[in-house]
């Protein structure tokens, strides 16, 4: 990883991804972290928390020789809202880039775009990327990727993207500040979205960060495609509560 720095106070970033099971993307999503080149901010920390893998996702991750990568290899499996409260109390550096563990940063700004609303902004305490799909390999993945597109669009058209909307915990970021005054329910399912009103709720202020893409895959059968349908519909009634 590139860093060009300054001589002024640089903020420090922790990177961080809970995963499960992840070993077929651990390790393009990590090489693409890796690339990731930052002006202005030095990104101290790739913190990785394995939820109880069953798989070749911690061997692959400890096949990364980079001194940036931190290894938290728990056995049990307690749900992401229970590790995602432990990156929060945790953290050290200044801001937080939270992400999932099936993405890919598409370039070597991602870090960078995604930050500058924050940096730029000391009001501004949340930041959302712009997650878009690869392209499909099978019918009901191009079907998923077509209300994607239109999904995309809706909520840029919404004050710019800076909504509830475009909060996705593919990727996600955070001031230190904000985050030590979170904790998320053990049994919440739309965590980024519970991160969202938290932020509001703290009188800070929410950005979309257009230009901080990640790519994922969309369910490619019609059984995961149902699955996350129905995470879906439960996250509002869950977020009633």
């Amino acid at each position: 990883m590139k860093r060009r720095l300054t001589k002024q106070k640089v903020p420090t970033v922790t990177v961080a991804v809970c995963a499960y099971n992840e070993e077929e993307n651990i390790i393009p999503f990590l090489t693409s972290v890796l690339k990731q080149e930052v002006k202005n901010i030095i990104v101290e920390k790739i913190l990785v928390i394995s939820d109880g893998s069953t798989d070749a996702t911690i061997k692959k991750i400890k096949s990364i020789k980079s001194p940036l990568i931190e290894v938290r290899d728990y056995k049990e499996r307690l749900g992401k809202s229970t590790r995602l409260n432990e990156i929060y109390s945790s953290l050290k550096s200044d801001l937080l880039v939270q992400s999932d563990a099936d993405v890919v940063f598409v370039n070597n700004r991602i870090v960078e775009n995604l930050l500058k609303p924050i940096l730029f902004d000391s009001k501004v305490g949340m930041c959302g990327g712009n997650p878009i799909p690869l392209k499909a390999k099978t019918f009901i993945e191009r079907a998923v990727n077509v209300s994607c597109k239109v999904y995309s669009r809706f909520r840029q058209s919404v004050r710019g993207g800076d909504n509830i909307f475009s909060a996705d915990g593919r990727l996600l970021a955070f001031r230190k500040k904000l985050v030590k005054k979170m904790s998320i329910p053990h049994d919440m399912i739309a965590n980024d979205q519970y991160a969202y009103f938290t932020c509001l709720v703290f009188g800070e202020k929410y950005k979309f960060a257009k230009n901080a893409i990640v790519h994922f895959r969309s369910p490619q059968s019609l059984n995961d495609q149902i699955k996350q349908n129905t995470r879906f519909l439960a996250s509002p009634i869950r977020l009633r509560k």
